[in-house]
C-alpha cells in the first residue's frame, strides 16, 4: 500500500522533504519526486548543492529578525 502526502499537506503545514541518496542512477530524481519528495540531492553532497536546495525550500528570512546561523 502506498501512502500519498499530496492533498493531505496544505501550504500552511507544508514541510519540504528532500531525498538524499547514495545512488546517482538515471531516473533516481524522478523516482524521488514521484514518491512525493519535494527535491533530491545525491551523494557526494557538496556544501554548495545542499545550500542551494535548502535555500530553495526554506522560508525567506523576515525583516528585523536576527540571523539564526552561528556567528564565527
Amino acid at each position: 500500500m502506498r501512502f500519498c502526502l499530496r492533498g493531505v499537506i496544505t501550504a500552511a503545514t507544508a514541510i519540504a522533504i528532500i531525498a538524499i541518496t547514495a545512488c546517482a542512477m538515471l531516473g533516481d530524481r524522478e523516482k524521488c519526486i514521484s514518491g512525493d519528495m519535494n527535491d533530491y540531492v545525491s551523494k557526494p553532497i557538496s556544501p554548495q548543492s545542499l545550500a542551494a536546495v535548502l535555500e530553495k525550500w526554506l522560508p525567506p528570512k523576515k525583516d528585523g529578525l536576527a540571523d539564526l546561523a552561528p556567528q564565527q
